[in-house]
C-alpha cells in the first residue's frame, strides 16, 4: 500500500544522491541516511553475490578495493561493471542505491511514497533513461527494481536537468551564474547587465559552463558580440541577458 500524499524526489548523482520527501502538509524534509543527507552514489559487490552501498559500502572498499565501483552513472554506457570477479549490470548497482533511498522513504512515511520523480541529466536518450525505469526490458529498470514502481509507469517522472551550472564571464574574469546546475530543463533566466567602461559602444558575452567562480577555470560554449549600443556614461546603458537551456536529448 503506497503512502497517499508523500512524494519523493530523488537526485541520484555521479558522486552522491540526494533524496526530499514532501509530506501531506507540504512539509519537505531531506532524508538521512546515518546522520547525512548525502548517500554515496558507489556500489560494493560482495563476494557472495550482495551488493552494499552507502557507509557500509564504502567500509567494505577499504578492505577489498576490487569490488568498489564508486560511479555507475559514469558506467551506464558499459552495461556490466567488472567488481569482485564477476560481471555486475550498471543497473542492478544503480537500483541498489535507489533501494536503499526507497527504503528510507518507505520508513519515513509509513510505506511506499505516492509519486516519485527523479532527475537525470540532460544528455541522457531513451537508452540510458531505459536504464532507469523500462519495466519491459529483459532486466528490469532500476528504479523498478528498487520497488519506485509497481508496474505502473506514471507514477514516476523523469526530468531532465542541466548538468552543469551556466554563466557568463564578468569584468576581471569572474562569473555572474544564471542557471544552477540541476535545475530542470527547458528553463529561462534574465539578469541586468550595464557596460564597464564610458563610452563603450559594443559587448562582448562569454557564455560558460561550469561551478568555478574564475571564468577561465570554466569551459567556454560560445561568444556573442553586442555591438551598437549608444556611447553613455559606464553603468548607463543597460543590457538585459536571457540564459535558456534545453535538453539535448529527450525519453519517453
Amino acid at each position: 500500500m503506497r503512502s497517499a500524499g508523500y512524494q519523493l524526489g530523488i537526485d541520484f548523482g555521479t558522486s552522491n544522491t540526494v533524496a526530499m520527501l514532501a509530506g501531506p502538509d507540504g512539509r519537505v524534509r531531506p532524508l538521512l541516511f546515518g546522520v547525512s543527507p548525502l548517500l554515496s552514489s558507489g556500489v560494493f559487490a560482495a563476494v557472495d553475490g550482495g551488493l552494499l552501498t552507502g557507509v557500509n559500502g564504502e567500509h567494505a572498499a577499504v578492505s577489498a578495493p576490487a569490488g568498489w565501483e564508486p560511479n555507475p552513472k559514469q558506467c551506464v554506457d558499459h552495461g556490466t561493471v567488472w567488481l569482485a570477479e564477476r560481471s555486475v549490470p550498471v543497473v542492478d548497482l544503480i537500483a541498489a542505491v535507489l533501494r536503499t533511498v526507497a527504503g528510507e522513504a518507505a520508513r519515513v512515511a509509513g510505506g511506499p511514497p505516492g509519486a516519485v520523480v527523479l532527475t537525470h541529466p540532460s544528455a541522457w536518450g531513451n537508452v540510458r533513461c531505459g536504464i532507469l525505469l523500462d519495466p519491459s526490458s529483459a532486466v528490469a529498470g532500476a528504479a523498478v527494481q528498487a520497488g519506485l514502481l509497481t508496474g505502473k509507469v506514471l507514477d514516476l517522472l523523469l526530468l531532465d536537468v542541466a548538468p552543469m551550472s551556466l554563466s557568463v564571464e564578468t569584468a576581471g574574469g569572474g562569473t555572474q551564474r544564471l542557471i544552477e546546475r540541476n535545475t530542470t530543463i527547458p528553463t529561462l533566466r534574465r539578469h541586468l547587465f550595464t557596460t564597464g567602461a564610458a563610452g563603450q559602444s559594443a559587448v562582448r558575452v562569454r557564455v560558460l559552463e561550469g561551478e568555478h567562480a574564475a571564468a577561465a577555470d570554466n569551459r567556454r560554449l560560445l561568444t556573442i558580440d553586442i555591438t551598437g549600443i549608444p556611447p553613455a556614461p559606464a553603468g548607463c546603458p543597460a543590457s538585459r541577458s536571457s540564459s535558456t537551456s534545453t535538453p539535448t536529448a529527450s525519453c519517453s
